[in-house]
């Protein structure tokens, strides 16, 4: 190898070596968080010129990580870390790795609710906490309610809540078959539920199929809408007149879960999109339960 190799120079290096095994954005991505992670400088200290030059210590660090890369580990867990509106969140085996469709999700939440104060939201399966911790220290004044059926994931996300400053209160429950007190004032109910039937298992990428939690990934039962119909449910349940939920969703389910909000009484149900134009949330407020 050359003699003067920069943080710029090792990040050509590792796209390089994972061009195969990711498109060409997410490559970007991955070999920015990587190279950062090694240097402990951010990208823009190095990507527009010169910097320290790397130590062979570093170098070595490098081709270890990107021999478990390249077996399909996701980065997200080799660093242990991943950063969800600007703020850093530890993530393990045990929680999804926080998406940026996620992320626009809460964006539009924060954009719609930004003159309230003193919301009540429950983020129903929490996974690493990124939803209801974003939401709490975001919105001003709020109250925020997680659960989660996973005791792993929560022991995540209450570490999340603390590394963050967030004030949310964790709960350990089964949305399917709720058991916990839970408020019966929300303004709003939000969740990313699991929806992909177990039998498509052989259609997703190997670094999510094979690292990722299937409890968070996979319906029990095969059936995409199950948790939508409970969601629905506990929605009429838990919301205020007025409050709304908000669920993400797969953009082959989106239609079927709009028809499941609006046959459960909701009212102005949309379909928002995300900056790739899918179908990515549903929307619907609750009115009155009479």
């Amino acid at each position: 190898m050359e003699k003067k190799r920069t943080a710029k120079w090792a990040q050509n290096w590792v796209l390089s070596e994972i061009s195969a095994s990711y498109e060409a954005g997410e490559a970007q991505i991955v070999s920015r968080m990587l190279i950062e992670w090694v240097t402990g400088q951010k990208a823009y200290h190095w990507i527009g010129g010169e910097s320290d030059y790397l130590t062979d210590n570093q170098i070595q660090m490098i081709e270890q990580l990107l021999g478990r890369i390249n077996t399909g580990e996701p980065i997200q867990y080799i660093l242990r870390e991943s950063w969800f509106y600007g703020r850093r969140y530890g993530v393990n085996p045990a929680v999804l790795i926080p998406r940026p469709e996620t992320e626009e999700i809460c964006y539009q939440i924060i954009h719609h609710y930004k003159q309230h104060r003193g919301l009540r939201i429950l983020d129903a399966g929490t996974g690493s906490g990124c939803i209801a911790c974003t939401l709490q220290l975001e919105l001003v004044d709020s109250a925020v309610w997680a659960l989660d059926v996973s005791e792993s994931a929560l022991n995540v996300a209450r570490n999340n809540a603390r590394e963050n400053g967030a004030k949310v209160t964790f709960l350990e429950d089964n949305l399917l078959n709720l058991q916990a007190a839970l408020p019966n004032d929300l303004d709003l109910l939000v969740s990313n539920p699991p929806y992909i039937p177990a039998t498509e298992i052989r259609e997703m990428a190997r670094r999510v199929s094979a690292y990722e939690p299937h409890l968070a990934l996979f319906t029990p039962d095969g059936d995409p809408f199950v948790f939508y119909r409970h969601l629905s449910e506990l929605g009429k349940r838990l919301l205020k007149p007025g409050g709304r939920i908000v669920t993400e969703v797969h953009e082959l389910y989106s239609q079927g879960v709009r028809a499941i909000f609006e046959a459960g009484g909701y009212e102005g149900v949309e379909i928002r999109r995300d900056m790739q134009g899918k179908e990515r949330s549903v929307w619907g407020e609750f009115v009155s339960s009479s």
